[in-house]
Protein backbone atom coordinates (compact mmCIF):
# COMPACT_ATOMS: atom_id res chain seq x y z
CA UNK A 1 0.00 0.00 0.00
CA UNK A 2 2.97 2.54 0.79
CA UNK A 3 3.86 2.23 -2.95
CA UNK A 4 0.89 2.99 -4.01
CA UNK A 5 0.76 6.49 -1.47
CA UNK A 6 4.31 7.53 -2.92
CA UNK A 7 3.69 7.00 -6.64
CA UNK A 8 2.94 10.35 -8.69
CA UNK A 9 0.10 10.50 -10.94
CA UNK A 10 -1.30 12.37 -13.56
CA UNK A 11 -4.36 14.29 -13.08
CA UNK A 12 -7.13 12.09 -14.09
CA UNK A 13 -8.28 14.17 -16.51
CA UNK A 14 -4.71 13.54 -18.22
CA UNK A 15 -4.80 9.52 -18.43
CA UNK A 16 -5.26 7.69 -20.56
CA UNK A 17 -8.10 4.39 -20.06
CA UNK A 18 -4.47 2.29 -19.87
CA UNK A 19 -3.32 4.29 -16.60
CA UNK A 20 -6.86 4.49 -15.07
CA UNK A 21 -7.59 0.48 -15.45
CA UNK A 22 -3.71 -0.01 -14.19
CA UNK A 23 -4.76 2.24 -11.21
CA UNK A 24 -7.48 0.16 -10.38
CA UNK A 25 -5.48 -2.75 -10.68
CA UNK A 26 -2.66 -1.55 -8.70
CA UNK A 27 -5.71 -0.25 -5.64
CA UNK A 28 -7.20 -3.69 -5.24
CA UNK A 29 -3.68 -5.70 -5.75
CA UNK A 30 -2.63 -3.69 -2.48
CA UNK A 31 -5.70 -4.65 -0.50
CA UNK A 32 -6.05 -8.50 -1.56
CA UNK A 33 -5.07 -9.95 1.82
CA UNK A 34 -7.29 -7.38 3.46
CA UNK A 35 -10.20 -7.55 1.10
CA UNK A 36 -13.10 -9.64 2.87
CA UNK A 37 -12.39 -8.00 6.32
CA UNK A 38 -12.42 -4.34 4.70
CA UNK A 39 -16.06 -5.56 2.76
CA UNK A 40 -17.54 -6.73 6.48
CA UNK A 41 -15.79 -4.17 7.87
CA UNK A 42 -17.30 -1.50 6.09
CA UNK A 43 -20.45 -2.74 5.06
CA UNK A 44 -21.20 -3.51 9.00
CA UNK A 45 -21.31 -7.42 7.64
CA UNK A 46 -24.28 -6.27 5.60
CA UNK A 47 -22.77 -8.09 2.59
CA UNK A 48 -23.00 -10.89 4.02
CA UNK A 49 -26.87 -10.65 4.19
CA UNK A 50 -26.53 -8.99 0.75
CA UNK A 51 -24.99 -12.06 -0.87
CA UNK A 52 -27.50 -14.42 0.94
CA UNK A 53 -30.56 -12.84 -0.46
CA UNK A 54 -28.78 -12.51 -3.42
CA UNK A 55 -28.30 -16.48 -3.82
CA UNK A 56 -31.47 -17.17 -2.92
CA UNK A 57 -33.14 -15.10 -5.56
CA UNK A 58 -30.91 -16.26 -8.44
CA UNK A 59 -32.59 -18.51 -11.06
CA UNK A 60 -30.92 -20.60 -13.55
CA UNK A 61 -33.70 -21.47 -15.64
CA UNK A 62 -32.06 -24.53 -18.10
CA UNK A 63 -28.62 -23.41 -17.74
CA UNK A 64 -27.30 -24.20 -14.45
CA UNK A 65 -24.24 -22.13 -15.13
CA UNK A 66 -23.63 -18.82 -12.90
CA UNK A 67 -20.71 -16.03 -14.38
CA UNK A 68 -19.73 -13.86 -11.31
CA UNK A 69 -17.60 -10.61 -13.59
CA UNK A 70 -15.79 -8.73 -10.83
CA UNK A 71 -15.58 -11.31 -8.62
CA UNK A 72 -12.76 -10.23 -6.75
CA UNK A 73 -12.36 -13.11 -3.75
CA UNK A 74 -15.32 -14.97 -4.85
CA UNK A 75 -17.71 -14.48 -1.90
CA UNK A 76 -20.49 -14.38 -3.40
CA UNK A 77 -19.28 -16.97 -6.39
CA UNK A 78 -18.42 -19.32 -3.68
CA UNK A 79 -21.71 -18.94 -1.51
CA UNK A 80 -23.52 -19.88 -5.18
CA UNK A 81 -21.20 -23.24 -5.38
CA UNK A 82 -22.30 -24.24 -1.92
CA UNK A 83 -26.10 -23.20 -2.48
CA UNK A 84 -26.28 -25.09 -5.69
CA UNK A 85 -23.81 -27.84 -5.90
CA UNK A 86 -24.86 -28.98 -9.65
CA UNK A 87 -24.39 -25.21 -11.06
CA UNK A 88 -21.42 -24.98 -12.94
CA UNK A 89 -19.71 -21.51 -11.48
CA UNK A 90 -17.30 -18.96 -12.98
CA UNK A 91 -15.84 -16.35 -11.36
CA UNK A 92 -13.70 -13.79 -13.23
CA UNK A 93 -11.53 -10.72 -12.82
CA UNK A 94 -9.26 -8.43 -14.06
CA UNK A 95 -7.21 -8.56 -10.94
CA UNK A 96 -4.59 -11.68 -11.06
CA UNK A 97 -4.49 -11.25 -6.94
CA UNK A 98 -7.93 -11.30 -6.24
CA UNK A 99 -8.52 -14.12 -8.63
CA UNK A 100 -5.57 -16.47 -6.63
CA UNK A 101 -7.09 -15.43 -3.47
CA UNK A 102 -10.46 -16.67 -5.18
CA UNK A 103 -8.50 -20.22 -5.98
CA UNK A 104 -7.42 -20.48 -2.28
CA UNK A 105 -10.80 -20.20 -1.08
CA UNK A 106 -12.28 -22.56 -3.21
CA UNK A 107 -9.40 -24.77 -2.54
CA UNK A 108 -9.92 -24.51 1.24
CA UNK A 109 -13.56 -24.90 0.88
CA UNK A 110 -13.08 -27.94 -1.46
CA UNK A 111 -15.31 -27.24 -3.99
CA UNK A 112 -11.98 -28.36 -6.64
CA UNK A 113 -14.03 -31.55 -5.38
CA UNK A 114 -17.42 -30.64 -7.08
CA UNK A 115 -18.97 -33.20 -9.88
CA UNK A 116 -19.95 -29.31 -11.63
CA UNK A 117 -16.20 -27.52 -12.50
CA UNK A 118 -15.91 -24.23 -10.63
CA UNK A 119 -13.86 -22.16 -12.21
CA UNK A 120 -11.75 -19.02 -10.90
CA UNK A 121 -10.01 -17.00 -13.88
CA UNK A 122 -8.29 -13.62 -14.78
CA UNK A 123 -7.39 -12.14 -18.15
CA UNK A 124 -4.60 -14.07 -20.24
CA UNK A 125 -2.84 -11.05 -20.94
CA UNK A 126 -3.32 -8.57 -18.28
CA UNK A 127 -2.49 -4.98 -19.04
Amino acid sequence: MSELQNKEYPSVREMSDDQRISIVKDIFASVTDRYDFLNRFLSGRRDVAWRKRTVQEMNFFNTNRFLDVATGTGDLALDCANTYPDVIVTGVDFVHEMVDKGIEKVSNQHLTDRDTPFIFTGPKNPL
